[in-house]
């Protein structure tokens, strides 16, 4: 069984952008709880788009190993 080089690269980069997202999103919550009071909706929606192209990434890379 040949494993594609880009496949494995996207598992990785998947697992990086969501482990960097959320432990992004729970230091910025520590450090600044007023600024992600008032601003919650524009930072949920970065948020949302961050992890769904790092799953998107992830299962990319996994069907790309399977196949």
């Amino acid at each position: 069984m040949h494993i594609r080089p880009l496949a494995v690269g996207l598992i990785l980069f998947g697992v990086l952008v969501l482990g960097g997202t959320l432990d992004g999103a729970r230091r910025k919550l520590v450090d600044q709880p007023i600024w992600m009071a008032q601003s919650w909706k524009s930072y949920l929606k970065g948020l949302i788009v961050w992890l769904a192209l790092g799953l998107l990434c992830l299962l990319g890379g996994v069907v790309a190993i399977l196949v």
